[in-house]
C-alpha cells in the first residue's frame, strides 16, 4: 500500500529523517500515524509513531517530551522498547519503537 503524497508530513515510501523508509501505515488514532519501516543503518524493521501535526500548542512540546523520556526509562516484557524519539516544535516529531507483529 502506498499512501498519496500530501501536505501533512511523511508518507509511505518517505525517508524519514534520512534514516527511516516507511514501508506501510500499520495504525491511525487521533494523534498519530504508526508505520511499520526500515531503520537503513541497523537494517532492522521499527515502528514510527509520526505525531500529527505541529507541536505549537502551549504545552505540547513539554508534554510530548515527558512522556518520551517517561517511556524510554520503562524496561517490561509486555512493552515495546523505544528506540529513537524526535520531538520538536517546527516540523516532525516521532518515536521510533520496537516493531512487534499484529
Amino acid at each position: 500500500m502506498v499512501d498519496a503524497p500530501d501536505d501533512t508530513g511523511p508518507h509511505t515510501g518517505a525517508l524519514l529523517d534520512g534514516r527511516y523508509r516507511l514501508e506501510e501505515r500499520i495504525g491511525e488514532g487521533a494523534t498519530a500515524t504508526v508505520y511499520r519501516a526500515t531503520d537503513t543503518q541497523l537494517h532492522r524493521t521499527v515502528a514510527i509513531k509520526l505525531l500529527r501535526g505541529a507541536l505549537d500548542e502551549a504545552g505540547l512540546v513539554q508534554r510530548a517530551r515527558s512522556e518520551t523520556t517517561l517511556l524510554a526509562s520503562l524496561n517490561h516484557h509486555a512493552l515495546v522498547t523505544l528506540f529513537d524519539a524526535r520531538i520538536t516544535d517546527g516540523g516532525v516529531s516521532y518515536l521510533t519503537m520496537e516493531y512487534v507483529e499484529g
